[in-house]
């Protein structure tokens, strides 16, 4: 919880007249200066972009003026390292400050002027007596700023400032270090706390000759070094002198005033020393009684203008009420804002949630599609087999063919020739075979290694899952604190409904009080006039006193009447008093309450940012997680593209293999051919053997041609010509 200042300053008596803010910010930390409203407030800033939304937040407040400068020791040039969360920016660079907030990085730099304090404010033409209060806010950089305010460490008699107990920034002080300094300037910590980290501290710091010790324990009393009293300066002893002499010529004055009326009731007196005696002491007894009768007029008056102070001062806690109401109604807004904020995130949730569901679920369609090509390529794989077992078959019939040819036609030399030939050619497409079967195996190789690929894919998606259902379970804690949150809202909204009645019935009864003394007042007014009267019948009687003593002594009662009422109105005037100091009372303990309830729901909305930021960390860490995801789905379509083509690949070389085994058919029928032709030739060759002498051998030529194509055909011919010229006539 925060440090209530206006508390602290109120125990040690510290009266806020003017109020240097270093590291002002949006100017949220502004309500802490609600109560100090006589106070001159100079705001500075250095991040320009903040400065200017600074500038609107105060608008044109008469008693705030805003600067846009950094503070440090010196008046120089630094570099502003700014994070993603403003608040938390500085001019010196971050250190062990990332490992309390790992989500903060800087996010750019900013080269800016320094100043030091003292500098600025003769640079703005303000006085530094004008200010006795040193808020400092700015990251580490707040010995810097105290080392450059030697000037206006003589006038303060208060400092807050934010430290830590170790260096998390470049070159920043700790709270150890602050202590030192201040303590050499005559400054005690009077109270310390931690609301954002256990090792951030906030701490107030009080002048030594204005501490109330009576609230401290013995031991930090007793070290309490006091300052030396100042001498007084010029100016304050013109000021002094120059009363002095206001209040002298005052008392000539009355001293001459007394004179005078001293020489003319020597006058009176010399005139009525021996007839008007018992007049004169009845005249004394008069201008006592009025006296005391303007007297109580004037304390009446006095009075009258203290309940219209009070009303005032109601009417102010009435704004204030309303202005706290008006910032209630906005707090539930923000609430709402957030909710909806949590809303959306659980649906954007839902829907990646869904979205992975059905890439899961492509993947297993791809597995599966992975699965049958495997089951396709083994079968496509046995078929080459038998293809090539076939093959080989039909090649050692082959090379029989050719060892029959050998033996059975040495003459046949040439048409060998081409036939092995033939056979080269043949042991080429034996070779593209082979070649065909590595690029088969190569490729389920890689179908293999994409399998892998594909594996290694399903564990990181299984392993994004499960961290997709962790950063579910923080959302669901964020948002139960969130609602403890609202709960301990709408809780302090109920107390300052309550409050608000107390105080609306605490107006009515000042009401009746104003009331009850304006009808005192006319009472007052009547008797007045009715001594105004008696005074004139005095006159009159005076005038008469030689004619009549019994007149004078019956008017004499009259006057003793009149005193007696007097004393009654005394009386009344004293129970109106009463009661304007009880509805007093009752005013300052509604505005102690009206100050408790702002003070909780200062807290309350503190916690709500604290919430709204812990808010914004998960919505980074769930737009990471989603990053991840749609990097991992990137990922499943990359190799589900990759598979494709590896399938494309694969029915590619299936087509390849189909179309060897359409040349091998082709080849095994151009073997048959040539085994029908070489049969043929044979049986030319018996027939010859068997024909007459002389009879040529073209008539059987055609019969032989019109059995093959034009090729084989020429080939028959060929060798029915060789046989002819071998044979004997």
């Amino acid at each position: 919880m925060k440090l209530n200042l206006s508390q602290i300053f109120l125990d040690h008596k510290v009266k806020p007249r003017g109020i240097i803010y270093v590291g002002a910010g949006e100017g949220r930390s502004l309500k802490r200066f609600a109560k100090f409203t006589n106070a001159q407030i100079l705001l500075i800033e250095a991040n320009p972009v903040t400065c200017e939304r600074l500038k609107m937040a105060v608008g044109d407040r008469p008693n705030i003026q805003t600067v846009h400068m950094a503070i440090a020791d010196q008046n120089s040039e630094a570099t502003l390292h700014v994070t993603n969360i403003e608040s938390n920016s500085s001019i010196l660079p971050l250190t062990q400050y990332k490992k309390l907030y790992p989500n903060l990085s800087e996010t750019q730099q900013i080269p800016v002027d320094t100043r030091t304090i003292d500098t600025i404010l003769a640079e703005l033409n303000l006085l530094p007596e004008d200010f006795n209060i040193l808020y400092l806010d700015i990251q580490g950089a707040e010995l810097l700023a105290l080392t450059g305010a030697s000037e206006i460490l003589q006038h303060l008699d208060a400092i807050y400032t934010t430290t830590s107990q170790h260096q998390l920034f470049e070159g920043g002080a700790t709270l150890e270090q602050v202590n030192a300094f201040l303590n050499e300037h005559y400054f005690t910590p009077i109270a310390q706390a931690t609301p954002y980290h256990p090792s951030r501290y906030e701490v107030v710091y009080i002048h030594n000759n204005l501490i109330n010790t009576s609230i401290l324990t013995p031991e930090i009393a007793a070290n309490i070094r006091l300052h030396p009293p100042a001498e007084p300066k010029p100016t304050e002893l013109k000021i002094t002198l120059s009363r002095l002499q206001e209040l002298e010529s005052e008392q000539e004055l009355l001293k001459y005033q007394l004179q005078q009326h001293q020489k003319d009731l020597g006058k009176s007196q010399s005139d009525y020393q021996q007839k008007h005696k018992e007049l004169e002491n009845s005249q004394s007894q008069l201008q006592q009684t009025r006296k005391d009768l303007e007297k109580s007029q004037s304390d009446f008056q006095q009075k009258h203008k203290e309940l219209e102070n009070s009303q005032s001062q109601l009417q102010q806690t009435q704004l204030e009420l309303k202005n706290l109401h008006s910032q209630l109604e906005q707090s539930q807004e923000e609430l709402e804002e957030s909710k909806g904020i949590r809303d959306q995130i659980l649906a954007d949730l839902e829907k990646s949630y869904s979205q992975f569901k059905q890439s899961q679920t492509q993947l297993e369609q791809s597995q599966s599609q992975l699965e049958r090509t495997q089951t396709e390529l083994q079968q496509s794989q046995y078929q080459r087999d038998q293809i090539l077992a076939e093959l080989e078959q039909y090649h050692t019939r082959l090379q029989q063919t050719q060892k029959d040819l050998e033996k059975s036609q040495s003459d046949f030399q040439q048409k060998q020739k081409e036939l092995e030939n033939s056979q080269s050619q043949l042991q080429q497409t034996q070779k593209d075979l082979e070649k065909s079967q590595s690029d088969f195996q190569q490729k389920q190789k890689e179908l293999e290694n994409s399998q892998s690929q594909l594996q290694q894919t399903r564990k990181d998606l299984e392993k994004s899952q499960s961290d997709f259902q962790q950063k579910q379970k923080e959302l669901e804690n964020s948002q139960s604190q969130l609602q403890q949150t609202q709960k301990d809202l709408e809780k302090s909204q109920s107390d300052f409904q309550q409050k608000q009645k107390e105080l609306e019935n605490s107006q009515s009864q000042l009401q009746q009080t104003r009331k009850d003394l304006e009808k005192s007042q006319s009472d007052f007014q009547q008797k007045q006039k009715e001594l105004e009267n008696s005074q004139s019948q005095l006159q009159q009687t005076r005038k008469d006193l030689e004619k009549s003593q019994s007149d004078f002594q019956q008017k004499q009662k009259e006057l003793e009447n009149s005193q007696s009422e007097g004393k009654k109105l005394e009386t009344k005037v004293k129970e109106v008093q009463d009661q304007l100091k009880n509805a007093q009372n009752k005013q300052t303990e509604t505005q102690q309450e009206l100050d408790k309830s702002r003070s909780e729901l200062h807290d309350t909305r503190e916690e709500l940012e604290m919430a709204n930021f812990q808010l914004d960390e998960v919505q980074v860490e769930l737009e990471q997680a989603t990053f991840e995801l749609h990097k991992t789905k990137e990922e499943l379509e990359g190799s589900q593209s990759q598979l494709q083509q590896q399938q494309k690949e694969l029915e590619e070389s299936q087509s390849q293999l189909q179309q060897q085994q359409k040349e091998l058919e082709e080849s095994k029928s151009e073997v048959q051919k040539l085994r029908e032709q070489i049969q043929q030739i044979q049986q030319i060759q018996q027939y010859q053997n068997m024909s007459p002498p002389g009879q040529p051998v073209q008539q059987y030529q055609p019969a032989v041609a019109q059995s093959g194509n034009t090729y084989n055909a020429a080939l028959v011919k060929m060798f029915a010509k060789i046989i002819a010229e071998t044979m004997p006539d």
